[in-house]
């Protein structure tokens, strides 16, 4: 025992097989003389018992309890993969994460903790984890389109992550014996082609279908239309059919669902934003009409992120019209009630009852018309961001108008300015 630099006494552990030098963290000697004694007798009692669990312990537990006495979680009382899990998900609900998002890590948590069940997170090892990825991939999914199909490599990579950010997660917390390199070691099956991958992402209707008639793939298909996008001819023709089936003549509810789907390709809004545009957040007197979108960006119990966005003054009669048809107390102009509104903003749970609602009506108007399996509110949203890039605006002024946080959302679309940058290279090289 000695003094440091900063005039504290130091102990200095030369017993048991440590090696390790620590400050007490005080200036008097009466102090530093009772902790030795402590530690003194902590060192004589696992020489003397010999079946003292002290060697079963790792290093670092060792130092810490004859330091201070405290003694490690012992192996029956290890966390398990299943409370581990649970822990998790109460913690990201603790962090206001929003619903769907708390949502989908108990989701993809759910076959970790079916699979390990009481197995301490501490046990988990590279063969352990091979071996539920091989069960992953044998897994066939029962709910849902996708049901009857085994698991992807993807999907299986998206279980296994979610468990890897757990282990990080109690890591972080310093639980000891935790190892999140083992993770590393896990090796996935290749994934295996089909029909579908031989599809092009991001063209646009037409050529979908040219493209799965060539491919012999039917229109019904799951997935079919996935990542695709609509030219300005076939919005504006979609939309001059919905106008004749939907707002001429028509009902309430017809017109609100033309309405909606006419605002959600000039503004590139989400579903769930659709059932938050209220009466309030619309201005349409002035010369430059706007609209306020409620974004919740995975927030929950907390204020909603507001985005101010222009609306083209050819929607401003269209919304004029269903504001007159509405009845006077509601407030919610794209949904049939304001049930889902609260007295601090919106019920989640309710607000996706309304977005699903929205889905069903959209897939009822496409019905029997040549975009009936394309029908989907987010392909609204790409049209609208392609159109953006193809019209000469940056990335940067897309992400600004449609909101998105990253350059790779707006990069998806970027193949759509190619071909028209080709065009115009071509349409050059002619004059030559």
């Amino acid at each position: 025992m000695r003094k440091n630099k900063q005039g504290d006494w130091s102990i200095s552990i030369q017993s048991l097989g440590l090696n390790s030098t620590f400050s007490t963290r005080t200036k008097k000697k009466v102090d530093a003389n009772r902790i030795l004694r402590e530690i003194e007798s902590r060192v004589d009692k696992v020489k003397v018992d010999g079946t003292h669990s002290f060697h079963d312990w790792s290093k670092k537990d060792q130092l810490t309890w004859v330091k201070t006495g405290k003694e490690p979680r012992l192996a029956q009382e290890a966390i398990t993969v299943r409370e581990a899990c649970q822990r998790f998900v109460e913690f990201k609900k603790g962090q206001n994460r929003a619903l769907n998002t708390t949502r989908g890590y108990g989701f993809d948590l759910a076959p970790a903790k079916k699979h390990f069940g009481d197995l301490p997170l501490k046990d988990l090892t590279a063969s352990r984890l091979q071996d539920w990825v091989t069960v992953l991939s044998k897994t066939t999914i029962t709910k849902g389109a996708n049901r009857g199909k085994k698991l992807s490599v993807q999907t299986q990579k998206v279980k296994v992550g979610a468990l890897k950010r757990v282990v990080r997660h109690f890591q972080s917390l310093g639980e000891s014996g935790l190892n999140d390199r083992v993770f590393d070691a896990v090796t996935y099956g290749v994934a295996q082609p089909d029909k579908l991958s031989n599809l092009t992402p991001w063209i646009d209707f037409d050529r979908r279908v040219v493209e799965l008639e060539r491919l012999g793939i039917a229109q019904d298909t799951e997935g079919a239309f996935k990542q695709i996008i609509l030219t300005e001819s076939q919005l504006k023709e979609q939309l001059s059919h919905l106008e004749k089936s939907l707002y001429i003549d028509g009902t309430l509810a017809t017109i609100r669902l033309y309405a909606t789907i006419y605002f959600c390709c000039v503004t590139g809004a989400r579903r769930s934003e659709l059932a938050r545009v209220r009466r309030r957040d619309l201005i349409l007197s002035d010369d430059l009409p706007l609209v306020t979108l409620l974004k919740r960006k995975g927030r929950k119990e907390r204020d909603l992120l507001l985005q101010k966005v222009v609306l083209p003054n050819r929607i401003a009669p269209i919304l004029e019209r269903l504001l007159r048809l509405l009845p006077a107390e509601q407030e919610c102009i794209f949904t049939s009630d304001d049930d889902h509104m609260t007295q601090n903003g919106f019920n989640e749970r309710k607000e996706a009852a309304k977005a699903n609602y929205l889905s069903k009506h959209l897939n009822i108007a496409l019905k029997d018309t040549k975009w009936e399996h394309a029908a989907g509110w987010h392909l609204y949203r790409h049209t609208f961001a392609s159109r953006l890039l193809a019209s000469g605006y940056s990335k940067t002024d897309v992400k600004e108008i449609v909101g998105w946080c990253s350059d790779q959302m707006a990069q998806r679309y970027q193949h759509h300015t190619f071909d028209r940058k080709a065009a115009i290279a071509n349409q050059l090289a002619s004059a030559l």
